[in-house]
Order: C-alpha cells, then structure tokens, then sequence
C-alpha cells in the first residue's frame, strides 16, 4: 500500500477546522471541525483510511502578502495570495502535504471568489507536477458555510442565497449558532446521495475530495 495521503487543512475558523484553527501542539485529527468530519464521511463511504490530516491553518494567519515565484503573474494580496500562501504552507518541508482541502465563504463577494479562483490557479502548481490526483480541493462557499450545512439536511435554495437569510434558515435549523459541534454531527448524520442538485457548488468540492481519496483506496 502507498504511503497515507497527507492532507492539510484551511478554513476561516473552527467552525470550518476544528482544532486545526488552533496552535500547533493542541491539534486532534478527531476535532477537523467540518472539513474533517467531510473527509472521514467520504473516506468511510470509500472504505479507505489510506489518509491523514498533518497540519492546519485558520484563514486569519495567512500571509496576504508574499513574494511569488519569479516571472509568476499573480496577485499580491486579498485572497488570492491567501490561498497561495495556504499551498506554500501544505508543500513546505513541515507538512511535506499532498492535498490541499480548504472551504472559504465569500459573504456574498463576487470579487473574493474571483480571487480564490486566481489562487487556486497558483497553488496547484506549487505541487509540482508529477502528481496522480489534483493536489488542491478548494471549496468557494456561497454565502457562508452554513448554506451547505443547510444543504446537507435535504434544503434547496441555500447557495447564492442571501447572507441574512442563510442564517436565519441555520439557526431554525439548529444548525447556526456558531456550534462546530453541530455542524460536525450535521455531516455524520447527512446522506450524502441525496443532496439537493441546485447545491452544486458543494456537489464540486465532494466530487473532487471523492476523486482524491479514491486514488487512495
């Protein structure tokens, strides 16, 4: 059997990675907030446990400004250079990583998904190419995480919606009070066979990380 794939983690907090948002030293694999309980749902259903987390890093601890690789065109800030730093950081000798997995809400800005798309586009090559599966599984949440919390208890209308009535629709659904807990046990719980079609943006991002662990099995 090929070594575990190493998979590091990105998101805006707990909500998104659980422990993972936290120090290095007080992280759990068992605590990925709800990227994690996403992996260990689609991993189980492929059977495999030929994976594991080794390192994570919350959004707000990104360097928004670096230096890229020269001759590279690329933004030099907002999101777009967050998302490449994220890729510097899974492929640096620490981590040594072979999958980037990271959700990131775009609060409703056009312009911020643009960005993580110019991102994305980067850190990919920064896992050089000699590479059996695509080494970046970027989720663009629209509008917030909670959408696809929404989305995974069988509601249509929750992506592109508007960011208020998101989290009205989460909170009478136990599911938006800022509880890590509850979104964890929202994905344990989810069919993921049967989300609504017009959730496509969530429908991508778990085709990819299927591609990606199934490479593993």
């Amino acid at each position: 059997m090929s070594r575990p794939l190493r998979i590091f983690l990105a998101g805006e907090g707990t909500n998104d990675i659980g422990s993972y948002a936290g120090d290095q030293g007080y992280w759990d694999p068992q605590q990925a907030g709800f990227v994690g309980a996403v992996i260990r749902k689609v991993a189980a259903m492929l059977g495999t446990t030929n994976w594991e987390i080794v390192g994570g890093i919350p959004w707000k601890r990104l360097c928004r400004l670096d230096q890229p690789k020269a001759g590279a065109r690329v933004s030099q800030r907002g999101d777009a250079a967050a998302v490449r730093q994220a890729a510097f950081k899974a492929t640096s000798k620490a981590y040594n990583a072979d999958l980037l997995v990271f959700v990131r809400d775009t609060d409703g800005d056009k312009n911020r998904a643009a960005e993580i798309r110019e991102g994305i586009a980067v850190a990919v090559g920064l896992f050089g190419t000699a590479r059996p599966h695509e080494p970046v599984v970027a989720g663009i949440v629209d509008p917030v995480i909670e959408a696809w919390a929404l989305a995974l208890c069988g509601e249509r209308g929750c992506e592109r919606a508007s960011k208020g009535s998101v989290q009205t629709r989460a909170l009478k659904a136990g599911v938006g009070d800022k509880s890590t807990l509850a979104l964890e046990k929202v994905v344990e719980s989810a069919d993921l066979e049967r989300i609504p079609g017009d959730a496509t943006d969530l429908h991508k991002w778990l085709t990819a990380l299927r591609a990606v662990l199934a490479s593993r099995v």
